[in-house]
């Protein structure tokens, strides 16, 4: 008899390692403290997971129609070019609000069990078969992360990355002819927050990001995408607790590098081998996790 699987949070790389396992006849609950579809603060950029990588986890399919960027711009605050190069290779730009869904409506399709609005008793995250993909740690920072969606008026196909003072912002398309504009603030301003857009537009102006500033006053937000988050973390994370760790909860890199959704997609595949070895008795628990961690 098959070991059952249990996954504490429901992103990206949970939901991916719940249907890579259930392709492979695994037996699946998901814990999920939210609910899809929802928005995130992200750059919502896929950048570096190999096709192998997706057909490995059998989500190739979910983000065929996700808009294909090839290249890079940096710019000045004011909209002044930089630097404009090819990518190595072709990055995807699809939303969390689109692809988190897919993925979880993917996973109940397999058979599997997602609990949403639910979470696991703290003492069951250490029994055997639990995997703690829950996150970032939870830490307050006095740095901000704001995104939001608008349409796509200048048909814009490549990613563009804004450089201010303490603060940059990217803007690069996805589905649905959108553009995702999300940026990180390192002193964002004291006004008022509840006026959302022009909170976002204020803190542009406040890092000299002109150009962007002037595209959300002018470019229609979308004000039900709009979101923001202190839960922002630079220092080295510490050893995670007992248990095994995947994405972010095991280690997370910092925003600017671009390439967090991707190596939730990879942590996940590079744990499947492992992970079916013990779901199938050829393993212990602990040396699945000495496996996947080595």
């Amino acid at each position: 008899m098959n070991q059952p699987i249990t996954i504490v949070g429901g992103g990206l790389a949970g939901l991916s390692l719940a249907h890579g396992l259930l392709k492979q006849g695994a037996t699946v609950t998901v814990y999920e403290a939210g609910h899809y579809p929802r928005h995130k603060v992200c750059g919502e950029f896929i950048c570096g997971a190999s096709q192998s990588t997706l057909e490995t986890l059998g989500i190739q399919n979910v983000i065929k129609d996700c808009t294909i960027v090839r290249e890079i711009e940096f710019k000045t605050g004011p909209g002044n070019s930089l630097r404009h190069f090819k990518l190595p290779q072709e990055a995807r730009g699809l939303s969390r609000w689109a692809l988190e869904a897919r993925l979880a409506e993917l996973v109940r399709t397999r058979g599997g069990v997602i609990l949403e609005h639910q979470r696991l008793n703290p003492v069951d995250k250490l029994t055997e078969g639990t995997i703690l993909c829950y996150g970032r740690t939870k830490t307050v920072s006095s740095a901000l992360g704001l995104k939001v969606h608008m349409p796509n008026t200048r048909e814009l196909t490549r990613l563009e990355l804004y450089l201010g003072r303490n603060a940059y912002v990217g803007i690069s398309p996805i589905e649905e002819n959108q553009l995702n504009v999300c940026g990180l603030f390192m002193d964002p301003p004291r006004g008022n927050k509840h006026h959302r857009i022009n909170f976002m537009i204020e803190a542009c102006k406040q890092a000299g990001l002109m150009s962007v500033a002037q595209q959300l006053a002018t470019g229609a937000p979308i004000e039900s995408s709009f979101i923001g988050t202190t839960q922002v973390c630079f220092h080295e994370k510490a050893a995670p607790e007992s248990g095994l760790h995947l994405g972010d909860a095991a280690m997370a890199i910092a925003p600017f590098t671009g390439n967090g959704m991707s190596l939730a997609l990879e942590s996940a595949a590079s744990a499947l081998e492992p992970i079916i070895r013990y779901v199938e008795g050829g393993s212990s628990w602990d040396q699945t996790i000495i496996d996947i961690q080595s």
